[in-house]
């Protein structure tokens, strides 16, 4: 795959996240795409946990990129040159990435970011 996509957090520093999304935009000067992603606040505990997460989210990320680079190969090995692009709920990445929108029924104002990472409210 040649698509390359990263998720990137910038704080609000006091501006809507709306002038904030702008800002980065004019810093790119046009070298990437940049869509802005509604995230709710989520609770974060105490320092402590925070830091256990920071910790946990290391490991976390290192195994869902394991997993997605294996799924990626196996797709590739098993389909045709011509074949067509992984899907997501029926939409190809580069379409549904843009046009993600949070699951607030699923994971509400009140979630903490300890359950958004262990998978509970997933």
């Amino acid at each position: 795959m040649s698509n390359a996509f990263w998720l990137v957090t910038v704080p609000n520093e006091g501006r809507t996240p709306e002038k904030t999304f702008e800002r980065l935009r004019a810093h790119t000067d046009g070298s990437s795409k940049g869509y802005l992603v509604q995230v709710p606040s989520l609770t974060v505990g105490t320092l402590d946990s925070l830091m256990a997460l920071s910790d946990d989210m290391e490991r976390i990320d290192m195994s869902i990129e394991q997993a997605v680079r294996k799924i990626e190969r196996q797709y590739a090995d098993v389909t045709p040159k011509d074949r067509e692009p992984l899907l997501i709920d029926a939409v190809p990445v580069d379409r549904y990435l843009p046009s993600f929108v949070w699951e607030h029924a699923k994971r509400g104002p009140g979630a903490t970011i300890e359950s958004s990472a262990d998978g509970r409210s997933l």
